[in-house]
């Protein structure tokens, strides 16, 4: 989707009322309705967002020359403005960016150096190893009991992301931790990135918070976020080491004279981009399996005849290619982010 205010020959779309444009058309569930707009009107067409141009790639093929051929022009996103806000959260992370300049490149050769590389992966897969084992365990503790399976997902997912960030748990499974709060943080600020902002359909508004959207999302970050791990950061700052490891991401932001504000802008996307979305999309590859007790035999089948032991581990996932493509149909059917937004030229 991308955002545009320039003149320019536009591809054929529905036609847009005057002041609200399409907005009536794109309702709940936009990217369902965006994929029945698209069976209309081809697989790239224009709409109307108030005063704001949206060009639609609805198709792989358009999506490759969006997201790869012409990715280094289009990989900005629109982001909400609020023009005389102190402090402005605007290019501090890479969520919240709106131009690939000197600054998001720092936070993404971090990200890339520190986090996702080849060896700072590789050196962290026994520590996701060990939390999900301890999944395991916990599960098996609670035979016969109710569970809610995503709560379980996310403290896995979210002490994973912890350990490699901070190097220590947040929560246990029974809710407990310095923690115990970010599962409806993450809620509420995934309900506040949902949430229709006039500033984001008429840019004149932007001056004004008339929504009281940037002061809850600041409150949510810098009260709530950042209290989480304020002492962890201050220990950091101060030279104390609060575990065995050598060196976290943390540590790494510190490192480059990164500010608290910032750090708690990173740890925003990471904690709201690595948790809940993992925690769903497991939750409803398990329903999926379960609803086709067919393909759950088989998977289960492949599992038992490749790996040996009792524990799957990291390396043996090359091995379960029918898992693997069960996932990922699961993420075709239930995509937790079906929408990506790109800048104005």
């Amino acid at each position: 989707m991308h955002g545009t205010s320039i003149e320019l020959p536009l591809p054929p779309g529905p036609y847009a009322w005057p002041i609200i444009g399409n907005i009536l058309q794109t309702r709940k569930n936009v990217y369902v309705h965006l994929a029945e707009l698209a069976q209309v009107h081809g697989p790239l067409m224009s709409l109307r967002s108030g005063q704001r141009t949206l060009i639609i790639g609805s198709s792989s093929a358009v999506a490759s020359e969006i997201l790869k051929t012409h990715d280094d022009v289009l990989s900005g996103r629109e982001v909400s403005r609020f023009q005389g806000k102190e402090p402005s959260v605007i290019n501090m992370n890479l969520v919240f960016s709106s131009e690939c300049d000197d600054g998001w490149r720092v936070i993404r050769n971090l990200y890339r150096s520190e986090l996702f590389s080849g060896k700072a992966l590789e050196s962290s897969a026994k520590m996701r190893e060990n939390k999900v084992e301890e999944m395991v365990k916990y599960l098996g503790s609670k035979e016969g009991e109710d569970v809610i399976i995503k709560d379980v997902l996310f403290v896995t997912a979210m002490n994973i992301l912890s350990n490699t960030v901070f190097s220590t748990d947040l929560v246990d499974f029974e809710g407990n931790g310095i923690g115990a709060c970010i599962m409806d943080t993450v809620k509420q600020l995934n309900i506040l990135a949902a949430k229709p902002k006039l500033s984001d359909i008429y840019p004149k508004l932007g001056r004004w918070d008339l929504q009281g959207w940037y002061k809850e999302v600041m409150h949510i970050i810098q009260d709530e976020f950042g209290s989480v791990w304020k002492d962890i950061l201050e220990m950091k700052r101060n030279g104390s080491n609060i575990s065995s490891n050598l060196k976290d991401f943390a540590d790494s932001l510190i490192e480059k004279g990164t500010t608290n504000l910032q750090i708690n802008l990173i740890m925003q996307e990471l904690f709201s981009a690595g948790t809940e979305t993992t925690s769903l999309s497991i939750e409803w590859f398990i329903a999926e399996l379960m609803k086709n007790q067919e393909v759950m035999h088989k998977a289960k089948d492949e599992v038992m005849k490749q790996i040996e032991g009792s524990v799957v581990k990291e390396s043996d996932l090359v091995r379960l290619p029918f898992l693997e493509a069960c996932f990922k149909e699961t993420l075709r059917l239930h995509p937790p982010g079906p929408l990506r937004q790109l800048k104005d030229f």
